[in-house]
């Protein structure tokens, strides 16, 4: 028999309790609603179940359980009356099933319901501090669940914390909401207006009384995934409409930011329709938003029914993008463009993720002149696949200690596998120019600027080299990629160099985070910045670290003492 553990993780407002190999709860404790996620190796027992109990016994306890039935899973609310029968099954079912995943004989679920039910007799409210969780797994028969081969108790769980953070905003009704200059339909019967005033964005959302909360979110910008998003809420509680300020760090339900940075403006239900209208900053400079830049953003929005606002339609939840306010879009005169192309890129179709990469001569593309490119745009043709493209600067001709030639050369004739040129030391690539996420159209430079192109110049760039990076889920096979990148230039001189600098750990080798310790901090200090030659003006910053943290930020410290959050 394997053994049995209990083991208790906190990390923030999540925690977790191991039973033994191969079983585990989490949940997280947010306002109304409790949420649970479940981990059940399903090659040892059929189903798995666990429940609330003040003396650690079965008897009076609470109990949830879990269990496969023909391919679909069944998850059934049920309350014990003795320690040497069945739990019952109750007549109100409070618990919801969110999601589930059956994988390599392991089964992931998340289920939820209200911390307290005032009209569910059978139901023990989620208690505040300390209590007991008994658990038990087994095989199915026609009882159910009655037949255990595991069973034990978790002492001392905390299951529901009291919160600190500020209440939501609540609305005031209003008569009429203010103009617009701009309005996107996000969705059918979703639409999202938005108006640019001074340091403020006024942003409007319509959607459907039908549904209890609507969701719009600025999303992780490499990625466009829900980890890193800032995001509004607005939702339907008690009888009224509460507009909430939240943040992501995982799949999960977005938490309260602690400082509530929208303000409500107004809301009005009229014609089957919520209209709400809320501002804020375009810059809060808190580190739990996202700065509304300039240019297009990538975003996520989604509407839904039910408990809180954590389970949403199927099919309406959305990744889209929209452009709040133009960016500058200069192109000077007599700009040329250039036509890359990926070559029958091939990504693998025994492994989700492939990387591919090939390079490219200047000194071919420009004809041997000094050129300054001035924007970017790319065509992805595999839309399905490509995930993200990033356009490394190298030095073609680098010849690394113990090599004979740089390694990207060898993509210079046909797209090949790769790993990422970040980081490598080998490479003699010094600077990603441009990085293409989903949802990003053309990237024009500042007016003043460009990135030169020079092979006698010795800042000039010497070499492109573009990687892609390919998603294939599904393990398709016979993909092929013929995307496309546009470079625009001009052989005018422009007024400044523009350049990349990397900051941190591009690779992502650092170690893992210390225990006690919350983050790291890579810090590019006064005294590192003073031996430039020249001042720099920044003009953007990206963020780049896979799944290696939950959030990350760019900030600058001017010498006035005015600190600004980049990203």
């Amino acid at each position: 028999m394997r053994g049995i553990l209990a083991l208790l993780l906190q990390l923030q407002t999540v925690w977790a309790v191991q039973f033994m190999n191969g079983y585990s709860v989490s949940w997280s404790s947010k306002e109304d609603v409790f949420s649970v996620d479940m981990k059940v190796d399903m090659a040892v027992a059929e189903w798995f179940a666990f429940g609330i109990s003040s003396n650690g016994l079965m008897t009076n306890s609470d109990i949830v359980s879990i269990r496969v039935v023909g391919g679909n899973v069944v998850v059934e609310d049920r309350m014990s009356s003795s320690h040497y029968v069945e739990p019952k099954i109750d007549q109100s079912q409070s618990w919801t099933l969110v999601s589930q995943l059956i994988h390599g004989g392991e089964l992931s679920v998340t289920i939820v319901r209200l911390f307290d039910c005032t009209v569910c007799s059978e139901d023990i409210s989620i208690p505040f501090g300390p209590t007991n969780i008994i658990w038990a797994a087994g095989s199915t028969d026609a009882s159910g669940i009655q037949k255990h081969i595991f069973k034990g108790v978790a002492q001392n769980v905390v299951l529901r914390e009291p919160t600190t953070l500020p209440p939501p905003t609540v609305h005031i009704l209003y008569n009429s909401l203010p103009p617009y200059d701009h309005f996107q339909e996000l969705q059918p019967d979703f639409t999202l207006y938005w108006k640019i005033e001074g340091e403020y964005v006024h942003l409007g959302l319509k959607f459907p009384l039908a549904y209890t909360w609507a969701g719009v979110g600025i999303a992780e910008p490499i990625a466009g995934s829900m980890p890193g998003g800032d995001f509004l809420i607005i939702r339907q509680s008690g009888g009224t409409w509460l507009i909430e300020d939240r943040y992501a760090l995982e799949f999960t339900q977005p938490a309260l930011d602690e400082v509530q940075d929208w303000v409500a403006e107004g809301v009005i239900e009229a014609n089957g329709y919520l209209h709400a209208s809320i501002r804020r900053k375009l810059q809060t400079n808190d580190g739990q938003d996202r700065v509304i830049k300039k240019g297009r953003v990538t975003i996520l929005h989604a509407l839904g029914t039910g408990l809180g606002f954590l389970q949403h339609d199927a099919d309406k939840r959305k990744l889209g993008s929209v452009t709040f306010e133009e960016r500058t879009q200069f192109q000077p005169e007599h700009s040329e463009t250039v036509t890359l192309h990926m070559g029958q890129a091939r990504p693998r179709n025994d492994i989700s993720t492939t990387y591919i990469c090939r390079s490219f001569r200047p000194l071919e593309l420009f004809n041997g002149e000094d050129a300054w490119i001035t924007a970017f745009q790319f065509i992805p043709d595999k839309t399905a696949n490509t995930h993200h493209l990033v356009l490394h600067s190298c030095a073609f001709d680098y010849k690394p200690p113990g090599f004979r030639k740089n390694r990207f050369q060898k993509y210079e004739d046909h797209a090949t596998e790769c790993d990422s040129p970040l980081g490598d030391v080998t490479g003699g690539c010094n600077q990603a120019l441009w990085i293409w996420t989903v949802g990003a159209g053309t990237e024009y430079l500042p007016r003043e600027a460009g990135f030169l192109v020079s092979d006698s110049n010795p800042h000039g760039i010497k070499s492109l080299v573009i990687e892609v990076h390919y998603d294939n889920p599904t393990l398709e096979q016979n993909i092929v990629d013929n995307s496309t990148l546009i470079i625009h230039y001009t052989r005018q001189k422009r007024k400044h160099d523009m350049g990349m600098i990397t900051f941190g750990d591009p690779s992502i080798a650092a170690p893992p985070i210390k225990p006690g310790e919350q983050h790291f901090q890579f810090t590019c200090p006064k005294s590192c910045s003073r031996k430039w030659p020249h001042s720099i003006r920044v003009v953007g910053s990206t963020l780049h670290m896979h799944q290696s943290g939950t959030s990350s930020a760019s900030i600058l410290h001017r010498k006035n003492g005015e600190i600004e959050t980049l990203a």
